[in-house]
């Protein structure tokens, strides 16, 4: 049985495991892309990969190595994690044991692999701390980052490190994903409209969690930009009930903005959560206009932290949206 099971995105796969086999392993790895598209999975893949007993390139599944690791409790596998109250990691309680200890031999398996996991909230105080064990990395150890995206690590760090993009799967595997995880078929198909190629938010969708409400919200905005009606676009973003939901709320309205850009200019538009949406807004808004309020949508994700108060938050972005009509 494989437990590790890894959907689509072949190509990484494929390229990590000829690198294993031929031993010619980097030593440091970015793996990105979106939320929800299954990074930390894959950094476990690889972590099980190398140390697998079997050597085969992709983990057996059956090894003591990969059972350890399946359930958390290698000694060579090292989980870092942000130690301080914001999330953030600190240099000197996260990132320099870590440095420190990848010179020490491994315990039982041919390698030390230390995952740190959403390295956007490496400093670059943090990141700089790294940069020494990159460039001169010790033989048995391997580091493997992950990030929403290449834009947060500096450049020092990205051209000492193999970066792989995480893609979205197509909806022939993220059904069978959703429906491996114990929802019917017309369940994925419904995760699969909200959130296309990407399983971990459809399993979040389905699970009723925040996301659940974050693209409700979105479409309830969709449709009061595209009914040119004020009252229900202020109540759409009322029920933004925090920060981190602002940001979903955002990010889902950014997919639904581009493509409707993408249907503005002709092209073929690119899935999103609210398609119909889409195409409803690229009827009343020119793509450079719908271009314009994404820009400031991508400012105001960015200064979510610095608006003290939730009402001016959400009146901010009602403004910025409304622009659209």
């Amino acid at each position: 049985m494989d437990c590790f099971k890894i959907y689509g995105n072949e190509y990484v796969k494929d390229k990590l495991s000829s690198m294993i086999t031929k031993d010619r392993m980097i030593p440091s790895i970015l793996i990105y892309g979106e939320s929800g598209l299954g990074k930390s999975e894959m950094a476990k893949y690889i972590a099980a990969s190398l140390n697998c007993e079997k050597r085969t390139g992709s983990p057996c599944s059956q090894c003591r190595s990969c059972r350890m690791i399946l359930h958390g409790n290698h000694p060579d596998v090292t989980y870092v994690v942000p130690s301080s109250k914001a999330g953030l990691y600190r240099v000197r309680e996260d990132i320099r044991p870590i440095v420190s200890d990848a010179y020490i031999s491994p315990n039982e398996s041919g390698r030390k692999i230390y995952i740190i996991n959403d390295a956007q909230k490496l400093n670059a105080e943090c990141q700089n701390a790294l940069l020494k064990v990159f460039e001169e990395p010790p033989g048995e150890s391997v580091f493997i980052l992950t990030a929403d995206n290449k834009q947060s690590v500096l450049e020092t760090i990205l051209s000492r490190v193999f970066s792989f993009e995480m893609s979205r799967v197509s909806p022939e595997d993220a059904k069978k994903a959703v429906m491996n995880n114990g929802f019917d078929s017309q369940k994925a198909q419904e995760a699969q409209s909200a959130f296309p190629g990407n399983i971990g938010k459809q399993l979040d969708f389905l699970r009723g969690e925040d996301v659940f409400d974050s693209v409700q919200i979105a479409r309830s905005i969709t449709d009061a930009v595209c009914q040119k009606n004020e009252y229900e676009l202020l109540k759409a973003y009322s029920q933004i009930t925090d920060r981190e939901m602002a940001q979903s709320v955002i990010d889902i309205l950014l997919e639904i903005l581009s493509s409707a850009v993408e249907i503005a200019s002709g092209a073929k538009p690119c899935l999103c959560a609210y398609n119909e949406g889409a195409g409803k807004i690229s009827g009343i808004a020119p793509a450079s206009r719908i271009v314009s309020v994404c820009e400031t949508l991508i400012d105001a994700k960015e200064k979510i932290q610095s608006y003290a108060n939730l009402s001016v938050l959400t009146a901010v972005l009602a403004a910025e949206t409304s622009k659209l009509q």
